[in-house]
């Protein structure tokens, strides 16, 4: 089953490229865009779980069982998942 995930701007209503999506997330959180990775590696992190549907506390208690080891990384990841989901719809399918 191949699961994805598309990002629609919700002021600017219109769908946005992951690419594009990082850049304004980098410029929202104040850190410079990495040529290399997105931003906290969201889109291996995030993702999978936006693209099945997972949103709000479901996301957030899946990030938080992820990460034991490691909370300060569960709590960027649930910064980066609030972001999306303020300024982002994200359409999720399988195909």
């Amino acid at each position: 089953m191949n699961v994805q995930c598309q990002f629609h701007h919700k002021a600017e209503e219109r769908i946005v490229p992951l690419l594009e999506v990082d850049e304004l997330m980098c410029a929202y959180f104040g850190v410079p865009v990495d040529p290399e990775e997105f931003h906290e590696e969201w889109m291996d992190r995030l993702g999978p779980l936006l693209a099945m549907g997972l949103k709000g506390d479901l996301l957030h208690a899946n990030l938080r069982a992820a990460y034991l080891m490691d909370p300060s990384r569960a709590d960027r990841l649930i910064a980066v998942a609030n972001y999306l989901e303020e300024t982002f719809f994200i359409n999720h399918w399988t195909d």
